[in-house]
């Protein structure tokens, strides 16, 4: 598990290419409202359909 700290002058593109980069089996989009996140996990399902892209629901538990 890693934790990164992003500018706030990131770009959406620019965080995007940054999981990709990373390449993780699972990545859980856990800032933002709900339309940027979904953005995000349908860019990361179409650009990387091994990746399981995760938008969390409260209070429910993940197995990592």
């Amino acid at each position: 598990l890693e934790i990164f700290d992003f500018s706030g002058h990131s770009t959406r593109d620019e965080i995007l290419d940054y999981i990709l980069k990373l390449n993780p089996k699972t990545a859980f989009l856990v800032h933002g409202d709900l339309e940027a996140s979904e953005w995000f996990r349908q860019q990361l399902v179409m650009r990387a359909p091994d990746m399981e892209a995760v938008i969390p629901k409260p209070a429910k538990p993940y197995t990592l």
